[in-house]
C-alpha cells in the first residue's frame, strides 16, 4: 500500500508561526523587565555616584569618579555646600574659645570662601617667623577641623609698609613668606594635613586692609589669612544640579533623567477655542 505524501503547509501559515514565536518572545521579555522594575529599589547614593562617574568620564569632572570603587565615598556632598559653610562658621567659633583668641582672630564669610584671619602678633613675635608655642593647641584644633573636610586651604602672610626692624631679614617679602610657610609646615607636620591641600604665599605690604596711617592700622595689616576655598565644591554642585534637572522629550513623552522633575505643561485658558 502506497504511503500518502504529507501535505505541505501553505506559505502564509509558516509566516504566521514565525510571527507568533517572535511575539511570544517579546511578551516574555517585557514581562521579565516589568518584574525586575517592580522588585527594584532605587538607591539614591548609588544613583548620584553613578551620575558622577558618567560626568567625570566625559571630562566634566577632572579625572572622573570610579562608579565601582569600594571606598564608600559619594562624589556629592551629603549637604549643600552653602549649608556646609554656615556649619563651618559655627564650628570655627567653637574652636576659638578663649577671649584672647576671639579678639585677635576674625572670621570673614565670602560667597565662595571663608577667611580665618589671625593678627600676626598672636602667632609670631615682632619681626619673628617662628610660631609661638602657646598657639600650637589652637592650631592643632584648626588642623583637625580642616582634616575632616576636603576643600583646599590657602595661607597668606601680610605685613605693613614699614621695613623690618631686624637685620636678619632683607624685607617684608621675606618675612611674610616665611610666616606663611611656618604655618603650612605646622599644619602638615603636627596637624597631619595632606600638603597637596595647602599652599602658602607672602604678600608683604602689597594688600593692606586699612591705610598704613597709624601704628594701630599697621598692626591690623600684619596678619596671617587662612582661606578656605569652597569654589570647587560649589562648582561641582552646580554641575550636578544641571545634570540632575534634565528631562528628555520623545514624541510627546517626557522622561526624567537622573530623577529630574519636568516643569508642568502650560495649561490651556478656559476661554480658548478648540480648533
Amino acid at each position: 500500500m502506497a504511503r500518502s505524501k504529507p501535505q505541505e503547509r501553505p506559505e502564509w501559515e509558516m509566516g504566521n508561526i514565525g510571527l507568533m514565536l517572535y511575539t511570544a518572545l517579546m511578551i516574555l521579555l517585557l514581562a521579565f523587565f516589568i518584574m525586575l522594575t517592580s522588585k527594584s529599589v532605587i538607591d539614591e547614593k548609588r544613583q548620584i555616584k553613578a551620575m558622577g562617574s558618567l560626568i567625570g568620564s566625559f571630562g566634566i569632572l577632572p579625572g572622573g569618579s570610579d562608579m565601582l570603587s569600594t571606598d564608600g565615598q559619594s562624589i556629592a556632598p551629603s549637604i549643600s555646600p552653602m549649608e556646609m559653610i554656615k556649619d563651618d562658621l559655627r564650628e570655627i567659633r567653637d574652636i576659638l574659645s578663649n577671649q584672647l583668641t576671639r579678639e585677635s582672630v576674625h572670621i570673614l564669610k565670602g560667597r565662595n570662601r571663608n577667611i580665618l584671619r589671625f593678627d600676626a602678633g598672636l602667632l609670631f613675635a615682632p619681626d619673628g617667623v617662628d610660631l609661638r608655642p602657646e598657639m600650637e593647641a589652637e592650631l592643632i584644633e584648626i588642623a583637625r577641623y580642616i582634616r575632616a573636610r576636603d576643600f583646599p586651604v590657602i595661607i597668606e602672610g601680610h605685613t605693613d609698609d614699614q621695613p623690618p626692624q631686624s637685620e636678619a631679614f632683607r624685607d617684608n617679602w621675606q618675612i611674610s613668606a616665611l610666616r606663611a610657610v611656618a604655618v603650612l609646615r605646622f599644619l602638615t607636620t603636627k596637624g597631619q594635613i595632606d600638603p597637596a591641600r595647602l599652599s602658602a604665599y607672602g604678600y608683604a605690604g602689597s594688600k593692606p586692609i586699612v591705610p598704613n596711617t597709624s601704628p594701630r592700622n599697621r598692626l591690623q595689616n600684619h596678619r596671617i589669612d587662612l582661606i578656605f576655598d569652597y569654589s570647587r565644591a560649589l562648582a561641582k554642585k552646580a554641575r550636578e544640579d544641571r545634570w540632575r534637572n534634565r528631562t528628555y522629550d520623545f514624541k510627546g513623552f517626557v522622561f526624567d533623567v537622573f530623577g529630574a522633575k519636568p516643569a508642568p505643561a502650560p495649561q490651556r485658558p478656559e476661554n480658548a477655542k478648540t480648533p
